[in-house]
């Protein structure tokens, strides 16, 4: 999605308002086309006050979007939004409702929450809470922010005032830290939040277990940062497994040795049996009789394996104990690149 273009229709606005509207609405595309979103949010601004196009709004709302004001972006979109409906002036087309209504959805997706389970009495410190219009039990938690249009005549809570929340209430609010403050008659409980983009987060219930019951209506730092036993910790990450090549081969190298030492051993032993056998059953220059035919065919069997096996054996050992030194000396290697005079070289330094 992109900032919509001109206005649609014509509004009863005087000519010169109209012409400066469209020099900042221009001045605005250009500073949206080059990611300069704060000014150009500016520019939508200034323009908007001159020419009250619900197009304009919307692209200020959008901008808000791209800073990572996802509050703001939200209703103000809502705002044009309901703007265009009023049916005076101008409006928006309905492929331009549609694409306003989807950047609305979407910003309201990112949004993160905090869901009241049970009725508290709270004040969330640095901003102001708002309801919002057309929810029940929903509000909008903006930091030092002057109040929206779409609560004009609703009950807002300034800092630290207190708002009553039924429970089941829902707070929106732009990704970030948040500190909340329950109170319960005399006792005032404070708790940190770190909220995530498009995450529900459910206040802590109010206990005299919780880290800071015992501050019976006490301040929260001056400094506006949590002490560390407010923070919950962070969630470990599971260590990425190293791939190391030399080590695989070297325990694959002893494993396929050690089973062909273990068959040559056994055919060894198969071989020695049948070779004793025959020394008793055939003649001194080899020839044996034809029924052991048989027995011959098998010490010759036993006696090939057993020779392949011991060579597969020591060979596969020494390649597998090798491939293990090398493991642990690659696990210190270092890449060094040496650059001479006409001349680029790679290697490996131990």
């Amino acid at each position: 999605m992109s900032p919509l273009g001109p206005p649609d229709g014509q509004t009863e606005t005087p000519q010169d308002q109209r012409e400066q509207a469209r020099q900042l609405y221009l001045a605005g595309s250009g500073q949206a086309d080059a990611g300069r979103w704060d000014q150009a949010a500016d520019s939508y601004r200034q323009a908007f006050a001159l020419y009250r196009a619900p197009s304009i709004l919307y692209n200020v709302g959008y901008c808000q979007g791209r800073l990572g004001q996802l509050v703001e972006g939200w209703q103000t979109i809502s705002e044009a939004i309901a703007l265009s409906g009023q049916g005076s002036g101008s409006t928006l087309s309905e492929e331009r409702l549609k694409v306003a209504k989807s950047e609305r959805d979407l910003l309201r997706q990112r949004l993160a929450s905090i869901v009241v389970e049970e009725a508290v009495e709270l004040s969330v410190v640095g901003g102001r809470i708002f309801p919002v219009r057309g929810e029940s039990a929903t509000y909008v938690f903006k930091i030092n922010a002057e109040e929206p249009a779409a609560a004009k005549g609703a009950e807002a809570a300034e800092e630290n005032e207190w708002l009553s929340l039924p429970g089941g209430s829902r707070i929106l609010s732009n990704p970030g830290t948040v500190r909340i403050r329950q109170r319960t008659g005399a006792q005032i409980v404070s708790s940190t939040l770190e909220l995530s983009e498009g995450v529900q987060t459910i206040l802590p219930a109010m206990s005299p277990e919780s880290p800071d019951a015992s501050q019976v209506g006490a301040e929260p730092p001056k400094s506006g940062r949590a002490s560390p036993k407010e923070v919950p910790p962070p969630f470990r990450r599971h260590q990425k497994l190293e791939a190391r090549p030399f080590r695989t081969a070297g325990i694959a190298g002893l494993a396929l040795g050690g089973t062909s030492l273990l068959t040559a051993l056994v055919s060894t032993g198969i071989a020695v049996g049948a070779d004793g056998q025959l020394k008793e059953q055939c003649a001194p220059d080899g020839t044996c009789p034809e029924e052991v035919a048989d027995k011959v065919a098998q010490y010759e069997t036993a006696a090939t394996i057993a020779n392949v096996s011991l060579v597969i054996g020591i060979a596969s050992s020494v390649v597998g104990a090798g491939a293990l030194i090398l493991d642990q000396k690659m696990k210190h290697a270092r890449v060094a690149v040496t650059v001479g005079p006409g001349s680029l070289r790679l290697g490996l330094k131990f």
